[in-house]
């Protein structure tokens, strides 16, 4: 629901954006949000003072969730020096993150580990040339006198292993998968278990996943393509998301912040996160809507995606040509519903209507922080 003052809607979009991008895993988009919700951090307390009636000055009484995330982000990259300065600056800002220690507790962590850096994890090997011909082997039982009749499909393939997690896997493969095959290959059996894109279904892939996917034997294939589990992840992140919601209409917002025309709110073109309307320029009294920029943002971020079943790449560009190429002042205002500035934006249009131009990107970004801080005591 939106408040009435748009640094509080912009940092409650900001703090879902962060969410979504740590579980997954992507730390540097999740430290491009976090930044961002850290320099509307003026704003926003003093949208707080107003509605609470505290001073700016007393004790914070939220959690400041991009603060603490990003000392996460910059700690497992082990950025030790830059996770301090954002403790400090919470420190500064009265600011508690719910732990008994607090931040402080968080910045003699940091420098222990400045001075004992953890040794680096054991990364998986790639898969070797025999692993390869085992995919193949796995891939090839599809054709072999059995044909799925399935538009979409994914199967987890899985050697027998010491894990005692084996039994339960082996029985959610004979018998939660549309189909299930056994194939010996170098004298080993290749457990197989194809899943299709049905909500069951997919929830139950997801449950055999999440059991099997750190064994060395195990892979993924999705429509016969070899995929890599970043990819896997984000799929049972977004689309295992859509199963459980039971939602037909998710893909178009699963949530009002996430409320988009284009039916994949992952391309991250949304209502309060860089909306379609964003993408213009005034000239004249009209709002020109760049198309083509929408377009390449589409293509940027659409990749990680494409193998969503629920992903449609030429539906996605028929709706962007079916957006208007241009729209008046009012209407513009309308749609950012009397907001003074939208993030992405080439102008800004205030709640009369007029349009002004966008406030320059920041490039130093932690210094630029601390600029803007340093006015809140």
């Amino acid at each position: 629901m939106m408040t009435k003052h748009p640094a509080v809607d912009e940092h409650f979009s900001l703090i879902t954006l962060i969410g979504e991008s740590y579980k997954n895993g992507d730390y540097n988009r999740c430290e491009k949000y976090c930044i961002e919700d850290i320099q509307l951090f003026p704003a926003y307390i003093d949208a707080l003072a107003a509605d609470f009636g505290f001073s700016p000055n007393d004790t914070i009484p939220l959690r400041l969730v991009s603060f603490e995330t990003l000392v996460k982000v910059y700690e497992k990259q082990r950025r030790y020096d830059e996770a301090i300065e954002i403790c400090e600056m919470a420190i500064n800002l009265k600011a508690h993150d719910g732990t008994k220690g607090g931040f402080a507790g968080r910045i003699e962590k940091l420098n222990k580990l400045k001075t004992n850096p953890p040794k680096p994890k054991v990364q998986l090997q790639a898969p070797t040339q025999d692993n390869v011909q085992l995919v193949v082997a796995q891939t090839n039982a599809l054709a072999e006198g059995d044909t799925l009749d399935l538009d979409w499909h994914i199967s987890v393939s899985f050697n027998k292993s010491s894990s005692g997690n084996f039994a339960k896997a082996l029985f959610l493969a004979q018998n939660a998968s549309y189909k299930y095959y056994e194939t010996q290959f170098d004298g080993n059996i290749i457990y197989q278990a194809v899943f299709s894109e049905e909500r069951e279904q997919y929830l139950g892939f997801i449950q055999l996943y999440e059991l099997v996917a750190g064994w060395k034997s195990s892979f993924t294939t999705i429509n016969g393509k070899l995929v890599d589990r970043k990819i896997v992840g984000g799929l049972n992140y977004c689309y295992g998301d859509k199963c459980r919601s039971g939602r037909s209409d998710f893909c178009f917002g699963a949530s009002e912040a996430t409320e988009n025309p284009f039916g994949c709110h992952r391309l991250q073109i949304s209502k309060y996160n860089n909306p379609w309307w964003s993408f213009g320029s005034q000239v004249g009294n009209k709002i020109i809507i760049d198309k083509r920029a929408i377009r390449k943002r589409i293509d940027e971020y659409c990749r990680a995606y494409t193998d969503c079943p629920s992903f449609d790449y030429d539906d996605i560009i028929k709706r962007l040509d079916g957006l208007p190429n241009e729209l008046t002042i009012k209407q513009h205002a309308e749609l950012q519903y009397g907001k003074p500035l939208t993030f992405g934006s080439q102008v800004a249009i205030d709640g009369n209507g007029q349009a002004t131009p966008k406030l320059p990107t920041q490039n130093t970004l932690l210094s630029k922080i601390k600029g803007l801080l340093g006015t809140k005591n």
